[in-house]
């Protein structure tokens, strides 16, 4: 694809860590034109995070790029916790209850991830212009211009419809929209990355629990290197100094066999923060990631944030952009995140909390719950299933969100079986295999870039359901079909036939489909570009859903499109 004119171009993104690198393959994904800076000559060459959790491996899955990841990193299996010389507890990370072929978060260092989303973006012709210091913003009701210094010391200026701000916790884009960054400082802690030989497992992470704080090991996927995590940070930094500090720590509380720690190959002290915007969007830029929330990295959970933070601004963008959808579609973009953001902030705090804990008694009572929660089934199931909840991200939804509604008749509601009421608007698409045989389930209907419209036709559709039907499918295909997929989910080929649909069919034999998204009757669902149920509507009827695509969604309809006219 062959880009626009440098000054005219749709969004400016600053900032080429995993978070821009994602939102510009995402706009170009969408077919919007971006250009994407950042200060730093040369990629990173140290890594900062090293989890890929389940969420973000399938919005990886929808950008193509997900077995390239797999393929560079170690699936991360369980955590494993020692004090006083004795393994207290071991808890798995499998998420085995929310039906997605990414059960395992990855050991997947942050380099290994910018560089598949560097190779992703140059498919698009986008590549990183690097070397390029933001200096100052203007904006105004058509766009934005962005004052840059080049590589070379000279200035210039690039013009821009959007501003999308991905340049980390320091965020320049942050200060000149003059965005507050609310909330403290926390902690002090260190991490050095070394190369170890010992005989722990690389598909598990290890946390040393200590009286002077906590160790915990990550692993990176390749050779013998591992990430040390200390919560308490010694009096002497050298290299020497480190190294005997790890050695001596590690030996006290895991005894298994003797470890010698060498000098680290990379060391960084930093101080903890737990900040957040009050809100993402000013005018026309945006905050994305970093620039707009920080915690504790002891969750692993900032990298996979931001970079959910970016698939759902993305597609918000682009329907504007494109003209099909009205401008305050994007403030949904700050309310749905700021909510993501400041739950993983809360969580991450708590885990800070619990492994950075420095007091005798609370350590102790701490150390003697994980003991006994190893030891009862029922209760080591519940506290495993709420971390791999929590770490997984795919259970977090946006059931306040101002663009997510339902038109649900109630009487459907009281009948339906509770295990079978189908999927609430706001939540997560779960990959329900409809077609075990063929190995067919929901995530390859979520493989474009336009939204997903689901309409079942109910097990036994009477004539006048069939008649609703018909006209389902002609008003979406003459009015939504640039922005919207439709499928037509019957249960027999012969209904197929009798509603002369010959549109994309999913057929539902064995009737799954309609009973997981509770269909008895004719039904639908409206799935977002990102992957959640948008709006559903049962029984399905022409006036409720046109309501919520213009009043609710704020999207401009067609008078006429058909389907050659469909991109």
């Amino acid at each position: 694809m062959s880009m626009p004119p440098a000054k005219d171009v749709d969004v400016l993104v600053v900032g080429a860590g995993p978070v821009g690198l994602t939102l510009a393959g995402e706009l170009r994904r969408h077919g919007v034109s971006c250009r994407i800076i950042d200060q730093q000559p040369q990629p990173a060459t140290t890594s900062r995070a090293l989890g890929v959790f389940n969420r973000t491996m399938e919005a990886f899955g929808q950008m193509g790029i997900a077995e390239e990841i797999l393929a560079r990193g170690q699936k991360a299996q369980m955590m494993n916790i020692y004090a006083d010389g004795k393994h207290l507890a071991g808890f798995g990370f499998a998420s085995h209850l929310y039906e997605t072929p990414y059960e395992s978060p990855l050991f997947c260092s942050q380099v290994a991830v910018e560089q598949v989303l560097t190779n992703h973006l140059a498919h698009f012709d986008v590549q990183v212009e690097r070397g390029i210091e933001l200096l100052s913003v203007a904006q105004d009701a058509s766009g934005v211009v962005a004052s840059v210094r080049l590589n070379d010391g000279t200035e210039s200026h690039i013009h821009a419809r959007w501003l999308a701000g991905c340049d980390g916790g320091h965020s320049r884009i942050r200060k000149v929209l003059q965005l507050p960054f609310e909330g403290s400082p926390d902690e002090t802690w260190m991490v050095v990355d070394v190369n170890i030989d010992w005989k722990l497992p690389k598909h598990s992470l290890h946390a040393f629990l200590s009286p002077e704080g906590t160790v915990i090991a990550f692993p990176f996927p390749e050779g013998k290197r591992w990430r040390l995590l200390e919560t308490v940070v010694p009096d002497k930094t050298d290299p020497s100094s480190v190294a005997q500090h790890f050695t001596r720590k590690l030996n006290e509380v895991y005894r298994a066999e003797r470890v010698v720690i060498p000098e680290p190959l990379w060391l960084s002290v930093f101080t903890i923060q737990q900040r957040h915007v009050p809100v993402m969007r000013a005018g026309r830029g945006f905050v994305v990631g970093d620039a707009a929330h920080v915690h504790s990295p002891a969750s692993g959970q900032g990298m996979n944030t931001g970079i959910q933070d970016a698939c759902n601004l993305a597609w918000k963008l682009a329907l504007v952009i494109h003209d099909q959808a009205e401008e305050t579609l994007l403030d949904s973009y700050s309310i749905e995140r700021l909510a993501i953001a400041t739950r993983v902030l809360n969580g991450a705090l708590t885990f800070t909390r619990i492994i950075g804990q420095n007091n005798p008694l609370k350590q102790h009572l701490r150390n003697g719950l994980l003991q006994i929660t190893n030891t009862i089934p029922a209760l080591h199931r519940r506290v495993n299933r709420q971390i791999t909840t929590m770490l997984s991200g795919l259970n977090l939804s946006y059931p306040t969100s101002p663009i997510v509604t339902e038109d649900w008749s109630t009487t459907t509601r009281q009948s339906t079986n509770s295990a079978d009421s189908g999927l609430l608007p706001g939540t997560r698409v779960p990959d329900i295999q409809f077609n075990q045989a063929e190995k067919q389930g929901l995530f390859m209907l979520l493989q474009g870039s336009r939204h997903i419209g689901l309409l079942l036709s109910g097990l036994e559709p009477s004539a006048q359901d069939r008649a609703s039907l018909t006209e389902l499918i002609e008003y979406i295909q003459h009015h939504h079909s640039r922005w919207m997929q439709l499928f037509l989910v019957a249960p027999s080929a012969e209904i197929q036939h009798e509603l002369h649909h010959r549109g994309s069919v999913v057929l539902d034999e064995q009737r799954i489909l309609h009973r997981r998204l509770g269909a008895q009757t004719t039904t639908f669902y409206l799935l977002r570009p990102d992957g959640y149920v948008g709006y559903r509507n049962q029984p399905a009827k022409v006036d409720y859903i046109d309501h919520y695509v213009r009043n609710i969604l704020g999207m401009r309809i067609a008078t006429t499109v058909t389907q050659g006219d469909v991109k």
